[in-house]
């Protein structure tokens, strides 16, 4: 390992601490109503989807600078 990094010259950045986390479905209430469930999950649902969007963009920076090297 330690050879192909002497060799490339590249120290890749870590990545977020974010990518490596699921994000949890909202907690489901006894009594609660469907529709406020629902809610509840797509709004997780964004969190997700934002946290991956910030990964991907992450990764994808890492890759232009190589690519640009």
């Amino acid at each position: 390992m330690r050879l192909g990094i002497a060799a490339a010259q590249v120290t890749l950045g870590s990545q977020p601490a974010e990518c490596a986390i699921d994000t949890p479905h909202a907690a489901l209430l006894a009594g609660q109503e469907a529709t406020v469930a629902l809610r509840r999950e797509r709004e997780q649902l964004d969190v997700a989807n934002a946290s991956k969007r910030r990964c991907y963009d992450f990764n994808s920076n890492q890759a232009e600078g190589l690519a640009n090297r």
